[in-house]
């Protein structure tokens, strides 16, 4: 941050993007693009605004039309009338009602009371009247939505632009997003495959349509970072500035309602305006981080996918990598997901990983909405002598939403096998949760995790304890704000292996598509060595000393601004790490200061 601050990038950078952002509202509405009309299907997540007007925040259209369904909080009960209101309406419970809460148990409308948040599945007869044909009221989730078939429009660009559910009025106002339009397995396919869950290139937001089988996108990327004494001392010069150029071409073809391929051609330039390290020329290059053919048959659950493509997984605990690979998918069940994957990269971007051959075998269940169960096992073969390394990863996960305002994660994984002829004997586990009210302004959220790996070897050296990560993983997820954040320290940036952390972090939302956050982390080895995994710290000199396990602190502060043009983000982030007794004499606090531009075209 110093460096940045003295050459005047940050401060001016704010002003104009501030400036930008209140300049940018002046064009049309991105509600506009909803093309919105009669019989269209929607979700809106939005507030229920006093004045009695549901306010919508972001709107995704769905793929037919269907009954209403509302998620919010009960404003009025009456028992002997035999109603509930919400959102204004006057809903009837009759005798064919479907109460639900925890595990499936019935109960009755004299369980609800006003402010509990309950899901209700409506229909409307021929004379307007909503009835109540399910009342959910376990697990609801905080943020309020509705579900229906527009029944009036009244939109020109004008304010109050409003658009009606079978009488339910939806105020549009300029924040509105517009998310892109879902299909049925959408959620699930777009998580697998991006822009091919879509039928057509017509369907994207984004990018260009060439012909009715061929999409073009584009971005570009800056990365500039300041790396300060990451050595933590200032006897030996290590520090360095990066400045990463990156022009992103993705193309995707659409052969059938089965076939389809995706390309990405990745352009990168890499200067260093300050370097005292050894670090490679400047230089440019170019390849494919996507090359791949994907057979997906059109709502039959299962799919095949071959060749280059980015392998992740939700916290990134095990993949965020561009692999050459061969999946096999099925997901045709709604609450069951199984993956088989075979992972063997050539030219790979990082030269370890070019001798390894991986089968990965993942199952998922979805017990109830929002909340999945994982078990997985992941073997690999590494083709080099030297190493011999022959680990098996079996794990088993959960993320989700135990209630409305708990966002939480588990990861329990134990290593066996064989490395350079010892067998492995390891484990690691990584829980925690987010609290975040929406309702609240500015949707404060605080998070809390503790993550631990084993280490060390038996008294006969025989048997390794040392966890380590599969070497794909990014450790990369959402604490509270609107994108990711390294999860254990964007400094550091640790491999879960020999290591305890504890995070605790706060995150707010102070503008629309903007966040704020702060996070702590304490360090300190399982057991006591003079080896670190993973570090970005220069080592050497930077190494621990094997006399104490207090590795150090590390504090983040990241920034998002708010989304420029429906395009354009911004990320800045300053982390800190000061070393603990574990890196004496070197105790120097080591800085990282990094901005982060994204225009996607």
């Amino acid at each position: 941050m110093r460096r940045y601050l003295r050459r005047g990038v940050v401060i001016p950078a704010l002003v104009f993007w501030f400036t930008a952002s209140g300049i940018c509202l002046g064009g049309a509405p991105e509600y506009m693009k909803l093309d919105a009309k009669i019989g269209m299907a929607l979700e809106i997540k939005g507030t229920w605004d006093t004045g009695g007007v549901f306010v919508a925040d972001e709107i995704q259209p769905l793929p037919r039309p269907r009954n209403p369904k509302l998620r919010g909080e009960l404003t009025a009960v009456d028992v002997k009338a035999q109603t509930i209101l919400i959102y204004g309406l006057t809903i009837a419970v009759t005798d064919e009602t479907e109460f639900v809460r925890d595990g499936g148990a019935n109960f009755s409308i004299k369980d609800l009371i006003p402010g509990r948040r309950v899901e209700v599945s409506c229909k409307v007869d021929s004379s307007g009247q909503w009835r109540a044909r399910k009342i959910r009221a376990h697990g609801v989730k905080i943020s309020d939505k509705i579900k229906g078939t527009i029944s009036r429009v009244r939109i020109d660009g004008e304010a109050p632009d409003t658009i009606s559910i079978s009488g339910l009025l939806i105020l549009l106002v300029r924040p509105t997003d517009i998310s892109e339009p879902r299909s049925e397995h959408f959620d699930l396919e777009r998580e697998l495959f991006g822009d091919l869950a879509r039928s057509r290139p017509s369907d994207l937001m984004r990018g260009w349509v060439l012909t009715d089988r061929l999409h073009v996108a584009a971005d570009y990327r800056l990365n500039a970072s300041d790396h300060d004494e990451y050595d933590l001392t200032t006897s030996v010069k290590t520090d360095l500035q990066t400045t990463e150029h990156q022009v992103r071409l993705g193309v995707g073809a659409y052969f059938n309602s089965s076939w389809r391929a995706f390309g990405m051609l990745r352009v990168l330039g890499r200067q260093h305006p300050l370097q005292e390290r050894a670090e490679p020329p400047e230089k440019v290059e170019a390849h494919f981080l996507h090359l791949f053919l994907l057979y997906k048959p059109h709502n039959q659950g299962f799919a095949f996918q071959f060749g280059r493509q980015r392998m992740r997984d939700n916290r990134e605990w095990l993949f965020d990598e561009y692999l050459d690979a061969a999946r096999l998918y099925y997901y045709g069940h709604d609450r069951t997901r199984f993956e088989l994957a075979v992972i063997r990269s050539r030219n790979a971007f990082k030269t370890k990983i070019q001798t390894w051959t991986d089968v990965v075998i993942r199952g998922t269940w979805y017990p109830i909405p929002e909340n999945r169960l994982e078990a997985y096992v992941f073997a690999r073969s590494d083709s080099d002598e030297s190493r011999n390394r022959q680990p098996v990863w079996w794990g088993v996960r959960y993320l989700g939403q135990p209630n409305a305002s708990i966002s939480a994660w588990t990861d329990l994984a134990i290593m066996r096998g064989q490395d350079k002829g010892r067998s492995l004997r390891a484990w690691a586990f990584d829980v925690g949760a987010t609290f975040q009210n929406p309702s609240i302004a500015y949707k404060p959220a605080l998070t809390v995790g503790f993550a631990a790996a084993s280490g060390g070897k038996s008294a006969d050296k025989q048997t390794d304890h040392r966890f380590r990560q599969t070497g794909y993983e990014d450790n990369n997820a959402r604490l509270g704000g609107v994108g990711r954040t390294k999860y254990y320290g964007n400094l550091l940036d640790p491999e879960l292996s020999n290591l305890m952390v504890w995070t605790f972090a706060v995150a707010f939302r102070p503008l629309h598509r903007s966040s704020i956050e702060v996070l702590y982390h304490t360090y300190r080895q399982h057991t006591t060595d003079d080896d670190f995994s993973g570090s970005d710290l220069v080592d050497p000199p930077a190494r621990p000393n094997g006399v104490s396990p207090d590795i150090g602190r590390g504090l983040d502060f990241v920034v998002r601004l708010p989304r420029l043009f429906d395009a354009v983000t911004f990320k800045w982030t300053l982390a800190l790490f000061k070393p603990g007794e574990a890196f004496k004499p070197r105790q120097e606090t080591a800085v990282l200061n990094k901005m982060v531009l994204r225009i996607a075209i």
